[in-house]
């Protein structure tokens, strides 16, 4: 599977024209490419991992200490190993020169002096080639074996034993709640087990579907639909080669399938609740029996009080990521709660929830430990709306409306703890109820549009003053937050009674104020 320095010294050229020197310890070391060093302004540190260099040090050999300069940097940039030619430039090596590659674990090798640089070049790219064309033959003959376990429903296991009989590792198969599912391996060694829970702390993180590593560990995340269904750990006991990594991702592409298949029975079962609910949570009933039937179909057993909670996220690749969590708030529910059902509805998570009533529950306090079993990075962006309390089943389609309706007042009025409970803006959902009514526009008409046409042409900034009156404690507080005199907000105020005839120094009139106010807020969602 790899071209290693051991490797070539079975090549004729090797064996007649090449003695080892020093180094020994790094004939395991990869070699990708073979180059010739001659040039003096030849640039070592463009040089990439693993590359055999053949040199007379014609532009070094003027002092030890600029070879064994030269043969420093060479050893840095992790070369395969330093082919020297004696007889030309320099006859032999410093005994302080092996003493570098001893120590860098970097073979070099001493040339004939009548061997040509080509000939090495030739043999060693000639296995190079051989070792493309049977990484090639190895990945047909993976695909086609990885194919037939597909066809013929393999375990994972099998998967992975197809793996371990072309790379010496061992391999994990995790699903997407970290639970492992299958392992095989071909070498004793077993992974680290602190380091494998911080690559699946740095893969939430993350959130990458790129492979991650630290220490010879690498963890694959299995993607399908668009979002992580699982991870194959594998771990080796040395760096891991490009065409390795080849055999790698075709298998993590054919575990993915794997997923993909109990994806969809989830999707089937999703699908089957989510018509059933709604039927309870869309449509009107006029017996409550009806509904109890259809939750028990459920699996819930309706108790005195109902309540339900949308969870929503403002990006819906993050909520597409969250469906493998969906285990996840299912377990974390069950600690709380005898009777629920959660399910996917769009890029929502809807949950209903039937309860004792002798329990006393802060939903706002629930919802927000619900939000914190997400990574942080989905946190952010999930907001959680959840309905009044019900006794009578035949309200759950008013609170599901409830629930929605909160997530969205709570955006529209930038409220930034991300939990909306419904009782929170229950005079805004008043409100939006008359939005479309003639009162509804004639208070846009006599408040809200004369008020914003004044600004847009004077930027006399009412609206927000009128804001800030409505939501400040008291005048003082509203200058102060302002920053304007107490006189300026009088004045603007009584501006606002000029363009109106609504006074905010009477009951009625601030009362109308507050109204229009919330009307706007309904209108800008």
């Amino acid at each position: 599977m790899r071209t290693t320095v051991s490797g070539l010294l079975s090549l004729p050229v090797f064996q007649k024209e090449c003695t080892l020197l020093a180094g020994e310890e790094g004939l395991g070391n990869a070699v990708r490419y073979v180059t010739v060093m001659e040039a003096p302004d030849f640039n070592i540190r463009s040089l990439t991992d693993n590359v055999f260099v053949l040199t007379t040090l014609s532009s070094h050999s003027a002092s030890v200490d600029e070879i064994n300069k030269v043969v420093t940097e060479l050893c840095r940039q992790n070369v395969s190993a330093i082919g020297i030619k004696l007889g030309r430039f320099i006859d032999a090596v410093n005994p302080s020169t092996i003493d570098i590659a001893n120590q860098y674990r970097t073979p070099i090798f001493t040339l004939t002096r009548n061997v040509l640089f080509r000939e090495i070049i030739s043999d060693i790219l000639s296995v190079i080639v051989l070792e493309q064309q049977s990484t090639i033959n190895e990945l047909n003959e993976l695909d086609e074996q990885l194919l037939q376990t597909i066809l013929h429903n393999d375990s994972i296991e099998r998967i992975l034993s197809l793996l371990t009989a072309k790379l010496r590792c061992y391999c994990c198969c995790l699903d997407h709640r970290r639970a492992t599912l299958a392992t095989h391996a071909s070498i004793a060694a077993k992974p680290d087990q602190d380091v494998l829970d911080r690559l699946l702390r740095d893969s939430i993180k993350k959130e990458t579907e790129r492979y991650i590593a630290d220490q010879e560990h690498y963890l694959f995340p299995c993607i399908a639909h668009g979002q992580v269904v699982g991870y194959l750990l594998v771990y080796m006991e040395q760096p891991i080669f490009k065409n390795e990594l080849l055999l790698i991702n075709q298998v993590v592409s054919f575990l993915a399938i794997k997923f993909l298949e109990e994806h969809l029975r989830i999707e089937t079962e999703q699908r089957m609740t989510g018509a059933i609910l709604d039927e309870i949570l869309l449509v009107s009933h006029a017996d409550e029996a009806i509904i109890a039937d259809k939750l028990q179909l459920l699996g819930v057993s309706p108790k005195e009080r109902h309540i339900v909670m949308v969870l929503s996220s403002r990006n819906e690749k993050n909520m597409l990521r969250a469906n493998s969590y969906l285990d996840h708030w299912q377990n974390w529910l069950r600690s709380k709660f005898d009777q629920f059902v959660v399910f996917i509805k769009g890029t929502d998570f809807v949950v209903l929830i039937s309860y004792a009533e002798r329990r006393s529950l802060d939903f706002a306090k629930l919802a927000q430990q619900m939000r914190e079993t997400l990574p942080g990075s989905m946190r952010e962006r999930l907001d959680v709306g959840f309905s009044l309390p019900v006794d009578d089943l035949r309200k759950l389609p008013e609170c599901y409306s409830q629930a929605k309706r909160a997530v969205s007042y709570g955006r529209t009025a930038g409220e930034g703890n991300h939990i909306y409970p419904y009782a929170k803006f229950v005079e805004m959902g008043l409100v939006s109820r008359g939005m479309i009514s003639s009162d509804g526009e004639a208070i846009r008409e006599k408040i809200v549009r004369p008020i914003q046409s004044y600004d847009e042409h004077y930027n006399a900034k009412l609206w927000s003053t009128l804001e800030t009156c409505l939501l400040a404690e008291s005048l003082d507080m509203a200058s102060k937050e302002l920053a304007i005199h107490i006189s300026t907000l009088r004045y603007r105020l009584q501006k606002i009674t000029q363009l109106t005839d609504i006074n905010f120094f009477t009951s009625k009139g601030r009362f109308l104020l507050h109204l229009a106010y919330i009307l706007f807020k309904a209108d800008s969602q």
